[in-house]
């Protein structure tokens, strides 16, 4: 089964970008990784789009996940975007790098609810 759900998955650190693509190809999902937001940006201005979700970490060197999504959204306004983090969430609201009500997943997750946020998600576009 081949699935019509392309991700881009960014994160500095190389065994959760593992994890994560091991998780979503094995769910028939089209995956990109990279290791910074950067290189996130740079796959976004080059013109690969498609992509039907970001999924990116919040706390990331150079950029961070709030910033590089609030660049990707202006060229891209209808892209979705699922950050995570290994800070809590009250502590990410409360120092400004999240705003309440996004879709937020907490580190450490699991598969199943990693796949079940990012389900959510896609069904909420279509």
């Amino acid at each position: 089964m081949e699935s019509s759900y392309r991700l881009l998955i960014i994160d500095d650190d190389q065994s959760v970008l593992n994890l994560l693509e091991n998780y979503l190809t094995n769910n028939n999902y089209d995956v990109v990784c990279v290791s910074n937001g950067l290189d996130g940006l740079k796959r976004i201005e080059s013109g690969e789009n498609g992509f039907d979700l970001i999924i990116t970490d919040l706390v990331m060197p150079d950029m961070n996940g709030k910033e590089l999504s609030e660049k990707i959204i202006k060229l891209y306004p209808d892209i979705k975007v699922l950050f995570t983090s290994g800070y809590t969430e009250n502590h990410l609201v409360k120092s400004g790098e999240l705003e309440n009500n996004i879709n937020f997943l907490p580190k450490p997750y699991t598969a199943k609810s990693l796949l079940t946020f990012v389900r959510k998600i896609l069904k909420s576009e279509e």
